[in-house]
């Protein structure tokens, strides 16, 4: 959009026309296995749950569907749909669904790996992007006034440890799943290395890093870091510093300890791949350590006493004694930590952890007369009364029984405006 909201007409709720996808079949290129389940499910469900069916139905190949194409190289590009441009952490996440049906579709395992490998392009030529353009072009650059400038293959260049990370975990799960590693080619070493290498310059950030960002526009100054760009201080701890959050927002203090779950564990699934596989001992060995590191420093510095929980993770902290005591919707989270592999959902700190997030002690949890859940700070999409779909999910995959989890599943089928689809963010006092 390129109207200021302020000059913006505003239209009435019912004369707003749909900007869902259209219901299209996945091209038989992509595979049979999501389509049919897609379909089997519906036929399974539509008598006793038709809302469920109806969104399983739309929801479940719409990524296959409508955002993805194989590029003349063979890789996958998944724009993100509303943008065409590729966000790292959105490709994997909206492919890691279709992990558990790569080991009997063979198609479908081909068109995952294309993601890793699309991907694994993009870090190696810019480590620190988030967003990236299908081609080299100044036509999708949507911040040409950004500092430093994005150049023709990024739409953005926000720092966020979960971009490479998510894609790390998106080829651990599909190794997880078919034991086989047709990802990892010479390019995708080539960008394993960038990613350790850029990691290691991140747990010294203010000594070793010359990452800055700086968004000249006058609609987005939150978008800035503090401090010229550079952020807000921080000690060394042996975690990973970010400048942004996985929605795409500053960071409050540098190491973000969801994310920094995430990047412990993937590193852990990789050091074995680089010993096993490649035979690289010393990046192996690196990767391990670094892990530890990281696991090191959440333990010590990301655990704070709350009045009235005892102790639980905080979101953010800069290892000088300062921490942000909230949780986003958008995962890696803290309600979502079990699912990065770093804990069990039984953990006692966890379940402190989780209580807190999904209770008015954070402040971005939203209540209303229709629903209840985590929102977000995030300015495009997060009046104070609006829920996130995404945050839902996170909560129901996590969640301890089968009728919880069967209560968000309905709670999101409920609240689609009717469309099916899930949303970024839904009114809880009117969705």
């Amino acid at each position: 959009m390129t109207m200021n909201d302020q000059t913006r007409k505003v239209v009435p709720h019912d004369q707003i026309p749909p900007r869902d996808p259209p219901l299209r079949p996945v091209p038989t290129e992509f595979g049979s296995s999501v389509q049919a389940l897609a379909d089997s499910t519906f036929e399974r469900l539509r008598d006793d749950h038709p809302a469920i069916a109806d969104s399983f139905r739309k929801c479940f190949p719409v990524a296959l569907a409508t955002t993805t194409e194989i590029l003349p190289d063979g890789t996958t590009f998944v724009s993100a749909g509303d943008l065409p441009n590729m966000w790292l952490r959105d490709a994997a996440g909206a492919f890691e669904p279709y992990v558990p049906l790569c080991r009997a579709d063979e198609r479908l395992h081909s068109i995952v790996a294309g993601v890793v490998a699309r991907a694994a392009a993009y870090i190696v030529l810019e480590p620190y992007g988030n967003s990236f353009s299908r081609k080299p072009t100044l036509d999708d650059n949507y911040w040409p006034s950004d500092d430093p400038p994005p150049g023709p293959w990024l739409r953005e260049r926000k720092w966020s440890i979960d971009s490479p990370a998510s894609i790390l975990q998106l080829a651990q799960r599909l190794h997880a799943e078919t034991g086989e590693l047709r990802f990892a080619d010479d390019a995708f070493l080539d960008a394993v290395r960038v990613i350790v290498e850029t990691f290691q310059t991140e747990q010294d950030h203010a000594e070793r890093s010359e990452y800055r960002f700086i968004r000249n526009d006058p609609d987005h100054p939150e978008d800035t870091l503090s401090h010229d760009g550079r952020g807000s201080p921080v000690g060394r701890t042996g975690m990973i510093w970010s400048g942004f959050r996985p929605s795409d927002d500053p960071c409050a203090y540098g190491y973000p300890i969801a994310q920094n779950m995430q990047a412990s564990v993937v590193l852990s699934w990789l050091s074995g791949i680089l010993l096993e596989h490649y035979g690289d001992s010393a990046l192996g060995r690196a990767a391990l350590q670094m892990s530890h590191e990281i696991r090191d420093g959440i333990e010590a510095f990301g655990v704070v006493e709350h009045p009235r929980l005892g102790r639980i993770y905080a979101a953010e902290t800069d290892g000088l004694g300062n921490h942000a005591l909230l949780d986003d919707a958008t995962p890696p989270n803290l309600v979502g930590a079990p699912l990065t592999g770093y804990l069990d959902i039984d953990d006692p700190t966890y379940q402190r952890t989780r209580a807190f997030a999904l209770s008015r002690d954070n402040p971005y949890y939203r209540t209303g007369p229709h629903a209840e859940g985590l929102g977000s700070p995030h300015p495009n999409a997060s009046p104070e009364n609006h829920v996130w779909h995404i945050g839902l999910i996170v909560e129901g995959l996590t969640a301890a029984t089968a009728a919880e989890r069967l209560r968000l599943i309905e709670l999101c089928a409920a609240t689609t405006a009717g469309t099916g689809f899930m949303h970024e963010a839904f009114d809880a006092r009117d969705p």
